[in-house]
This record gives C-alpha cells, sequence and structure tokens, in this order.
C-alpha cells in the first residue's frame, strides 16, 4: 500500500513526530561506535530502505538528510574513533524518479560528508535486503536500518524474523496498527493482530504481535502516534540491552517535549528482562 502522492504533501504532525524520533535515535547511534579511540567494530552500514526523494515538497528533510545531518554533526565534531571506521550509507526505494530526485538533492555540497558516498538505488524493499544480506549478516559490521514503510506489509513476519537474527543490527519501523486491525481478515493483510475495540490499545496490540515471533532474543520498544482517530506507531527492534535503553530514552524525552500539543499515546518495553 503505497501512497505515491506523499512527498508532495507537506509533512504532518505526526510524521514529523517520527521523523524526530529517527533522528534522534541515528544521534544517539552513531557515536557509540565512533568515539573510542580503538572502535570496536570497524564497519557501520545506515540504512533507510524506504527513502523518497528526501524531502516533502515545502523541502522539509526526511529521514535521509536527517540521517546525513547527524553523520555530517559527527565528523565535523572529530570523534576519536571516526577516522578509523568506515562509514557506508544506502538509501533505496521503488519510485526510480523519487530516486533520481534524491540521487541529485545528495550531491549538493551541504549534503556531501569526506569519506562517505551514499548509495541510492531504485529496487523493492525485498530486493534491498536480498541485495544487502551479506552486509545485514556480517557478525563484525554494525548496522541500523530505518524502514518508513508505506502502510502495513513491508515487513510481513517472514521479514521480521530476518531482521531480528541479524547480529549487531537495530532497526526502526512504521506501521499502520489501525489498518492492521480495520482490515485484519483482509487476505492482503499478511500480519494478523488480536482484535481490539479501543483504538488505544491498537498499537499496542501490532507489538504483542511482533514481540511473540521475536520471542526472547532481542528487545522490542514501541512509540504511538495517535493522529484523528487513527493509531500509528514505531516498533523497534535491538539484539543488544544499550539499544533499547536508548530508544526509551529517545521516545519519553519526545513523548515529554510534544505532550502539550501532540497527546501522544506512547509505552515501550523489552521483550526479556535486561
Amino acid at each position: 500500500m503505497k501512497n505515491a502522492s506523499f512527498h508532495k504533501e507537506p509533512y504532518d504532525a505526526g510524521t514529523l513526530t517520527k521523523l524526530k524520533i529517527f533522528e534522534l535515535y541515528i544521534q544517539e547511534w552513531i557515536p557509540v561506535f565512533t568515539s573510542q579511540a580503538e572502535p570496536f567494530c570497524q564497519e557501520l552500514h545506515l540504512f533507510d530502505l524506504f527513502s523518497g526523494p528526501g524531502t516533502d515538497f515545502q523541502g522539509i528533510p526526511g529521514s535521509p538528510l536527517r540521517m546525513l545531518t547527524q553523520l555530517g554533526n559527527y565528523h565535523r565534531q572529530g570523534l576519536a574513533g571516526w577516522p578509523k571506521v568506515k562509514i557506508c550509507v544506502h538509501f533505496s526505494d521503488i519510485n526510480a524518479g523519487k530516486i533520481a530526485e534524491l540521487s541529485q538533492l545528495i550531491t549538493r555540497p551541504e549534503w556531501k560528508i569526506p569519506g562517505i558516498t551514499p548509495i541510492a538505488t531504485a529496487e523493492t524493499f525485498e530486493d534491498a535486503l536480498k541485495r544487502h544480506h551479506a552486509v545485514l549478516s556480517n557478525p563484525k559490521a554494525a548496522k541500523l536500518l530505518v524502514i518508513d514503510q508505506f502502510g502495513v506489509n513491508g515487513v510481513t513476519d517472514e521479514i521480521f524474523k530476518k531482521l531480528i537474527r541479524f547480529p549487531k543490527t537495530d532497526f526502526m519501523f512504521f506501521v499502520s496498527s489501525s489498518t492492521l486491525n480495520r482490515f485484519r481478515e483482509h487476505p492482503a493483510i499478511k500480519i494478523k493482530i488480536a482484535k481490539t475495540d479501543d483504538s488505544y490499545h491498537v498499537h499496542r496490540a501490532a507489538f504483542d504481535h511482533f514481540k511473540k515471533l521475536a520471542g526472547t532474543t532481542a528487545h522490542l520498544g514501541r512509540f504511538s502516534i495517535k493522529k484523528g482517530s487513527n493509531i500509528y506507531g514505531l516498533i523497534f527492534g535491538s539484539q543488544h540491552v544499550s539499544g533499547i535503553h536508548k530508544f526509551l530514552d529517545v521516545a519519553w524525552r519526545n513523548d515529554e517535549t510534544d505532550r502539550p500539543t501532540r497527546k501522544p499515546i506512547s509505552s515501550s518495553s523489552p521483550s526479556k528482562q535486561a
């Protein structure tokens, strides 16, 4: 369920909240692997697999530019381990036109970072995962995936099981929990969550579904965003306890900051005890 006109409209408040959480977590994640004089990972790979053109029609930065912003900030800070780490940035989207726009945008001087050359490709989410499988499976490389899927069926149960098994990999994906609930019996909906008549608990039901799939192999967190009568949300996964702690800190800080105007529903918990 792809919304082709999404980037031709201004980002709404819910989208801006989502993008803010993406960026804040990226900000927390990068120095874990670049601040020490002797980094414990020699490769970092950041993926944005539903990248779009990079901005909305008003020029507000989307997730790809927010990722580059944080990388650029840390490059200028001159972190001790930065020169010793190979950093790769991977953008992809099924829409070739949007990738063409993004590819042109990231060649501008303000988005160039010495030593980092982002690669943008037009391909499906599934094909991108297949092409990057060797990197994602590499236990010596740290990976962060931002999966800003439209709708609900980008991260299926089978894909989630793959994501949760990749070593040294954190991921965040957006899901329209209300869609899962409203059309739960439709054959096109592959993810089957428990039925709930209370919209307040819709994203909790979606989270519980993925929590069962993860078992005790990983830590999961969630953050809910209310937009009218619909509930959207983020689901975060990490195999390391520090990953879930950072996500929860970002989510709680964002909740406290935006509460007076946005009145969000938020809740997060690991899938196993630390």
